[in-house]
């Protein structure tokens, strides 16, 4: 869906996974297994300023997805609960995430720095 109203949509997954963001068409499919998405010598440039970084891992993972996005982006995180690293982050720059504000661009610009 975000392709069709002209979203450049980056994939990050490894083996069949990578395969199948490869079928849906993704503008770059990165293999976990052999690159780092925030790794700046990435094939095509490393990523940065992404406007919505959506997160199904959690954890440090989570921190980086927040590097990577603009200061009035979003992060968005997996149902599975909020991921501590990003909660101790976000409590660390003096804006404490609760479900209603979590993971806006307020709050990432503030814990970017």
């Amino acid at each position: 869906m975000a392709k069709k109203l002209g979203a450049t949509v980056i994939g990050h997954a490894t083996g069949e996974k990578l395969k199948h963001l490869e079928s849906l068409g993704v503008a770059r499919a990165i293999d976990y297994a052999s690159e780092e998405f925030d790794d700046p010598n990435l094939g095509g440039g490393g990523l940065s300023d992404v406007d919505i970084f959506i997160d199904l891992s959690g954890g440090e993972f989570a921190l980086r997805a927040v590097a990577l996005t603009k200061p009035d982006g979003i992060v968005v995180g997996a149902p599975l609960g909020l991921q501590q690293g990003l909660d101790a982050a976000a409590a660390q720059a003096g804006c404490p995430l609760d479900e209603r504000h979590r993971r806006t661009g307020p709050c990432c610009a503030r814990i970017r720095g």
